[in-house]
């Protein structure tokens, strides 16, 4: 071998140990590249192609040998990839169990309910317009356990027919939810969130023109029913005749009624036509309304408290910021009976047919027939006449004992408060056409 080729052999070498030094060099600085590239795309979630300054994948590389030759190597570059920053979730592994001990249990007591059947029981009460449920559920369900109430109305919930979460995130534990929405526009909605205890049951869902209720029946407490109301605001003429209706199917079916909403009607102001009228109407139906103070931000009195056979006490109106709603809360307690309590009336009454006025006729016939020749005074004429005529009458159309319902006198009366609501109505329309 001579010396020229020895010299060729170690430049050679020398070549290829400078050429491993400068790759090795090269791919750590496209690693720190490549790394950089990774954590700028999972913190933006973006690859910036701009930065790379190397090609991806095989590439030639062309080094130099000597002066008068050239030799080709392949060069691998790491290509960067970006891996998603999720992990897996261990506890979602059927080999391993949440560390159930690790939690603490926060313990909850809710308010029970004594229905006892020997004594009457007081229920806590609430209601409040709350306009949109959707991002005030997690403060109703504090206002709920703050002022321990068993039950509380809403209104303009604006929830969808078939929009159960808000209801359920207001809703405390052991609570239960009923809810009627508006049928086709936006808006409206009315709910009551009680607890369970009440065993409150929706009545059919009567719909009016006028105003939106949900009417429910507690089959733990007897004949005792709870309305929840919205009335928008607008014309006023249909709604007396709409909700006398309404209130007229209600006394018959039930002894024990609260009825609380939103009417849109100014009880603080008792001089106007629409006021007075529909204090008239709830006065007919023997209703009373128990709150006096402003309901409203504007200071008026318009979400009202109708009650009918129960007392209310303790009525408190309470403003909460703007946020929650413009509209204030309501609360108050009522003192509802256990048992049933009989309101039947007992009466005595003849039974009249064309048979018993023949019979009559027979019997004073011979009877009176004395009294054309009577010579006494005209005040023992006119006596012994009424007695003769009494036992006439008793004899062919007895008294007989019987009982009559309370369902039946309130039929009674609400046929005579017909006049009194056309009157009411046709007041309110004609004050409505002279503008005032």
């Amino acid at each position: 071998m001579g010396l020229e080729s020895v010299k060729i052999k170690l430049t050679s070498a020398r070549l290829d140990s400078q050429h491993a030094h400068s790759s090795l060099c090269r791919l750590e600085r496209d690693s720190m590249n490549s790394a950089t590239i990774h954590i700028n795309a999972l913190s933006t979630g973006v690859v910036d192609k701009s930065i790379h300054s190397t090609p991806t994948g095989f590439a030639e590389e062309t080094v130099p040998v000597s002066d008068n030759s050239t030799r080709v190597t392949n060069i691998y570059y790491q290509i960067p990839t970006v891996v998603s920053s999720h992990r897996a979730n261990k506890h979602l592994r059927g080999d391993v169990r949440p560390r159930e001990h690790n939690l603490t249990r926060i313990s909850y007591k809710y308010p029970s309910i004594d229905t006892h059947p020997d004594r009457p029981i007081t229920l806590k009460l609430g209601f409040m317009n709350i306009r949109s449920l959707h991002t005030k559920a997690i403060l109703v369900n504090n206002l709920i356990t703050e002022h321990n109430l068993n039950a509380f109305g809403l209104c303009e919930t604006w929830l969808k027919p078939n929009e159960l979460m808000p209801l359920n995130e207001a809703s405390p534990p052991n609570f239960v939810s009923s809810h009627v929405a508006r049928p086709r526009k936006k808006g409206g909605g009315v709910a009551l969130i009680s607890n369970s205890e009440l065993s409150f049951r929706p009545r059919s869902i009567n719909v009016f023109k006028t105003f939106e209720v949900l009417i429910v029946r507690s089959t733990a407490l007897p004949s005792f029913y709870l309305a929840v109301i919205y009335c928008p605001p607008g014309a006023y003429s249909g709604f007396l005749d709409t909700f006398s209706e309404f209130v007229a199917d209600l006394v018959t079916n039930a002894d024990n009624i609260i009825i609380m909403g939103d009417f849109n009607i100014h009880m603080n102001l008792p001089s106007e036509p629409l006021t007075s009228a529909f204090q008239t109407l709830t006065d007919t139906f023997g209703f009373t309304q128990a709150v006096q103070a402003a309901t409203h931000k504007n200071g008026n009195t318009i979400d009202l408290v109708l009650s009918r056979g129960l007392a209310t006490s303790n009525i408190a109106v309470l403003s909460y910021t703007t946020v929650l709603s413009d509209h204030y809360l309501i609360k108050f307690e009522i003192l509802v009976p256990c048992q049933r309590q009989e309101s039947n009336q007992h009466y005595r009454s003849r039974h009249f047919n064309s048979m018993t006025a023949t019979a009559l006729s027979e019997i004073l016939s011979p009877a009176t027939a004395i009294f054309l020749t009577y010579a006494g005074s005209i005040d023992n004429l006119t006596n012994e006449f009424n007695a003769t005529l009494l036992n006439a009458i008793d004899s062919v159309a007895p008294l007989h004992l019987k009982t009559r319902r309370n369902s039946q006198l309130l039929k009674a009366r609400l046929r005579g408060s017909q006049m009194k609501r056309v009157r009411l109505s046709n007041y309110v329309e004609s004050m409505s056409a002279d503008g005032v």
